[in-house]
């Protein structure tokens, strides 16, 4: 049996495949400049269950505002931040 997945359930495929490059980029960041996610969090004002939460998908997004603090805090321009191939395969044109 041929199944065809609907515009939703694509869309729903791309959300959950972001939210994932996100989360390893936060950690890849992380790794980087030597700091958890908890003080990379406190550092930017940024309430580290806020971190927690999106990274333990118990919420589903995380804000442009809350990444460029983030980014703020350690200097890194948001698109540098998103200047990595975990972004390059989500397409939501789809």
């Amino acid at each position: 049996r041929f199944y065809t997945m609907n515009y939703k359930e694509i869309q729903q495929r791309n959300i959950e495949a972001f939210s994932s490059a996100l989360i390893t980029r936060l950690e890849e960041i992380c790794t980087q400049e030597k700091i958890t996610l908890s003080e990379w969090a406190i550092n930017s004002g940024v309430t580290p269950s806020t971190l927690y939460d999106f990274r333990n998908k118990k919420t589903i997004s995380l804000g442009v505002i809350t990444l460029k603090k983030l980014c703020d805090s350690i200097k890194m321009p948001l698109s540098k931040f998103f200047d990595s191939t975990l972004f390059d395969s989500i397409n939501f044109d789809e």
